[in-house]
C-alpha cells in the first residue's frame, strides 16, 4: 500500500484560507510504499487543501480526513510534472490510504475530474508568468518553521 512520507505541518496565513507547508520531506509514495515514485510537496508551498465550494462543506470541507491527499493533489496541479488525470487518480488513491469513506472519495474524485480542468489551466497560466508564485516568502517561511519547531518541543 502507498503511504505519505512524513508528517504534514502547516500554518495559516492572514487571509484565513491559505496555509503554508512548514516541514520538509512531506510527500506521497505512489502505488506502494518505497515505490521510488514519489510526489514531493515543496516546503513553503501555499495550499488551500481542497478547493471545495462553501455550499458543500457539509459533505466535504477543504480540510479533514482527505487533507493530506488534497495537499499532494494541490502540489501536483502546481508542479504539472504528470498528466492531470494521473494527479486526480493519485488523489483518489491517497484518500483510500487515509481511510476516507468510499462514497465520499469517489464523489471528490469525480469532482476533480469534472471541474479540475479549470484549476489546471489557471495554474498553467500562473506558472508561465511566475513559476514560483505558489511558494511563500523564504524569510517569512524561516520564521514560521522556527515557530513550528518551538511549538513541537515538549515543555
Amino acid at each position: 500500500m502507498s503511504r505519505f512520507t512524513a508528517p504534514l505541518v502547516v500554518t495559516p496565513l492572514e487571509d484565513g484560507r491559505t496555509w503554508v507547508i512548514v516541514t520538509s520531506g512531506f510527500g506521497y509514495d505512489v502505488g506502494e510504499e518505497g515505490s521510488e515514485d514519489t510526489i514531493e510537496v515543496p516546503q513553503g508551498m501555499k495550499t488551500d487543501f481542497a478547493s471545495v465550494p462553501r455550499a458543500v462543506w457539509w459533505f466535504a470541507a477543504p480540510w479533514g480526513k482527505h487533507g493530506h491527499a488534497a495537499v499532494v493533489h494541490d502540489a501536483g496541479y502546481w508542479l504539472q510534472l504528470r498528466s492531470r488525470r494521473e494527479y486526480d487518480e493519485i488523489f483518489l488513491e491517497g484518500m483510500d490510504v487515509l481511510g476516507v469513506a468510499r462514497t465520499k472519495r469517489r464523489i471528490m474524485y469525480l469532482a476533480v475530474r469534472w471541474f479540475g480542468g479549470f484549476g489546471w489551466r489557471k495554474q498553467e497560466r500562473r506558472n508561465a508568468a511566475d513559476p514560483n508564485w505558489k511558494l511563500h516568502d523564504p524569510q517569512e517561511l524561516e520564521q514560521l518553521r522556527s515557530y513550528a519547531d518551538d511549538a513541537a518541543q515538549p515543555e
